[in-house]
């Protein structure tokens, strides 16, 4: 139990970092992969593991991420997609075989988000939000 809550705060704090990269550095150095690696030093391992991966598009947006245990085995892994203004249209929860366990798609009208549909991993559509705005004159 304790080790356990150790890795999903270890993660946290690595997502937390990662996701403070400015996406312009990230997109003006060229940068596709960051991959962060754990040493256990305190617990005598010198040997390092992949804690996590994060992938990026030519504008510094996130296309994947893949969180591991020591062990390597996937805790947490997900995917999006983006439209061509660099919306967010869909997001994908994997299982660690890589099987889509849940999908959501968000869609824009005019550039504004007007509905997300939540789908289980046989494509059944169990959730939408709906969003309604207005405009002042």
């Amino acid at each position: 139990m304790t080790r356990n809550l150790i890795l999903i705060i270890s993660c946290i704090l690595c997502s937390t970092s990662l996701f403070s990269q400015n996406k312009v550095v990230i997109s003006e150095k060229g940068i596709t992969k960051i991959t962060t690696y754990e040493q256990r030093l305190d617990k005598g391992l010198d040997k390092k593991f992949v804690v996590s991966e994060i992938s990026y598009n030519s504008i510094g947006k996130i296309t994947e991420q893949k969180f591991t245990s020591r062990k390597g085995v996937v805790k947490e892994w997900t995917k999006f997609k983006y439209n061509s203004n660099g919306n967010e249209i869909e997001e994908q929860t994997l299982n660690p075989r890589g099987d889509v366990e849940k999908r959501v798609v968000t869609i824009y009208k005019d550039q504004l988000k007007t509905s997300r549909e939540f789908y289980d991993s046989e494509g059944r559509l169990y959730r939408k939000k709906t969003y309604e705005y207005e405009f002042g004159k």
